[in-house]
């Protein structure tokens, strides 16, 4: 819908005449949509290393399992099609939990996650509009990524 506006100024002494009008058509800012979830670990040498999350509800979100050791820390990152400007958070796990954000990215730091843990993190109104979340199992050497301990992952 297009709309018609003209500017005035007003002080002291009064109001002034209005501008001449000009036409205007506001445009939506873009959607704001999940555009991807990942178990980040920094590894000396060679940086950041990503495993995707699996986040399809149809399937209890039970695919994901982090095979790599959580020491000091662990990161999972929101990735979104836009800027993410403000965001809560959420999270049912064991351990502690923060989060920052940088650009389009929603970062969620777990501390203190023991293994053989499964923990879940949503995140809140992001932007005032979407509410993922990512859930996943800490398993320490399932480097199958088969959510058991199998002969693979031993050698």
């Amino acid at each position: 819908m297009s709309y018609s506006c003209s500017v005035t100024a007003t002080n002291a002494i009064g109001t002034s005449v209005p501008s001449s009008s000009v036409m205007v058509t506001p445009v939506p800012s873009a959607a704001l949509a999940l555009a991807g979830v990942v178990s980040r670990k920094n590894h000396p040498g060679l940086g950041d290393q990503d495993i995707p999350i699996d986040t399809n509800q149809s399937i209890g979100q039970l695919v994901s399992v982090e095979p790599r050791m959580i020491g000091a820390g662990h990161r999972i990152v929101f990735r979104f099609n836009n800027a993410v400007t403000s965001v809560a958070m959420s999270a049912s796990t064991v351990g502690n939990v923060s989060h920052a954000i940088t650009g389009n990215e929603v970062t969620v730091t777990l501390t203190g996650v023991p293994d053989n843990q499964r923990a879940t993190v949503s995140l809140v109104n992001v932007n005032g509009v979407l509410n993922p979340s990512a859930s996943m199992g800490f398993m320490v050497g399932d480097v199958s990524n088969s959510r058991s301990l199998v002969a693979n992952d031993i050698a």
